[in-house]
C-alpha cells in the first residue's frame, strides 16, 4: 500500500514538474521560432477537444497544421528561403502574412471570414469584443459546434491563395 501511494505521489509531483516546464518553455518562445504561435496558444499539456470530438480527419488536419505552422503562409514560406519575419509578405495586403493575418485581417478571405465570424457571434456575442490573439485562440482552439465551419473556412481560404 505503501510502495503504491508513493508511486502514484512520484507520479504527480514529476507530472507537475514536466507540465511546468514545458510551459515555461512555450512560452518562452521568440517570434523568430516556427512555434511561436503555439507557444502563445497551448496553455495546457493535454490533448485539444477539437481532436478527440471531430470526425473529419482533413478538418482536424487543417486546424493543426495552422497551429503549428505547417502550412503555405509566407511567414512559414520564407523562414525557409532566410526571407527576414518583416518581409515575408501577403501578396494582396502587404502585411506580414502569417495566422493573425490569414484569420482575423487578409482581405482575400474577407467574405469567408464575414461569414464565419457571423457564426461565432451567434455563439458568443462578445466575440467581436476579444482581442486578437484570444480571437486566434476561439479559432485554432474551437468549440465543437464551430468546428466544421472553421475546418470549411481554413480550406477555402487557402484554395483562394492558390
Amino acid at each position: 500500500k505503501i510502495k503504491y501511494s508513493l508511486k502514484m505521489k512520484f507520479k504527480q509531483v514529476s507530472h507537475e514538474f514536466y507540465t511546468k516546464k514545458v510551459l515555461n518553455k512555450l512560452s518562452s518562445i521568440t517570434d523568430s521560432s516556427k512555434l511561436f504561435l503555439y507557444g502563445q496558444i497551448k496553455t495546457e499539456i493535454k490533448i485539444e477537444n477539437y481532436l478527440l470530438k471531430e470526425s473529419n480527419f482533413k478538418t482536424r488536419q487543417l486546424i493543426s497544421k495552422l497551429r503549428v505552422s505547417d502550412h503555405n503562409l509566407e511567414v512559414e514560406m520564407g523562414r525557409y528561403k532566410n526571407v527576414p519575419r518583416d518581409q515575408r509578405l501577403c501578396k494582396l495586403c502587404n502585411k506580414i502574412d502569417d495566422e493573425y493575418h490569414f484569420f482575423l485581417y487578409c482581405k482575400l478571405n474577407s467574405t469567408l471570414r464575414d461569414c464565419l465570424f457571423l457564426k461565432i457571434n451567434n455563439i458568443n456575442p462578445d466575440f467581436t469584443n476579444y482581442q486578437p490573439l484570444l480571437k486566434l485562440k476561439q479559432l485554432l482552439i474551437p468549440k465543437s459546434e464551430l468546428l466544421t465551419e472553421i475546418g470549411d473556412f481554413i480550406k477555402q481560404s487557402l484554395e483562394l491563395r492558390k
